[in-house]
């Protein structure tokens, strides 16, 4: 099985949803949590099986529920959204925080879109800001671009053209 979730999630990091999809036939009863993510996700986006919200929320909650960060931060996600589930903003923000504790870097970033929203939250640009900061000096490209934004735009911190450069031109050297 460790073989089969390396190649699995090589294929999912890489977008090569197509093959994932043909290397997962046959997994869908699986209790493994990193396939019952790598399930829900192409449930999730429609590839190479007819999109359905439902089966991506209950293979995320699956994932979830058995320890795995990427499920977690997507069941959190889904908990915000009318999509599968009914939205419940308090479980979504236990589990995207479920995540980040887990070591989700990409979660701080999804935490830091929830405070720039104000969605279950007081909308805090401020904090926003310092979640995206903390997301991209942990490697996180996608912050690094909303860092750029930030402070291109001065969301949550002073307009600083210079920094903002630099963040973008991170992101891209990544």
């Amino acid at each position: 099985m460790e073989n089969l979730n390396k190649i699995a999630f090589e294929l999912y990091i890489s977008k090569q949803y197509e093959e994932l999809g043909k290397l997962l036939t046959n997994q869908e009863d699986s209790t493994d949590a990193e396939i019952q993510f790598l399930l829900g996700s192409l449930f999730d986006l429609g590839i190479d099986r007819k999109k359905n919200s439902e089966k991506a929320f209950s293979y995320f909650y699956k994932s979830a529920h058995n320890g795995n960060p990427l499920g977690e931060r997507a069941l959190g996600i889904y908990y915000f959204l009318d999509n599968g589930t009914e939205i419940n903003e308090e479980k979504g923000l236990y589990w995207v925080n479920k995540s980040i504790d887990d070591g989700c870097v990409r979660a701080i970033c999804t935490l830091a879109h929830i405070y720039i929203n104000g969605l279950g939250v007081s909308k805090d640009e401020k904090h926003a800001f310092e979640l995206y900061l903390k997301a991209a000096s942990l490697g996180d490209t996608h912050a690094m671009k909303h860092v750029s934004e930030c402070y291109q735009k001065g969301i949550g911190t002073d307009i600083d053209l210079d920094k903002s450069k630099e963040y973008l031109e991170a992101s891209k050297a990544k």
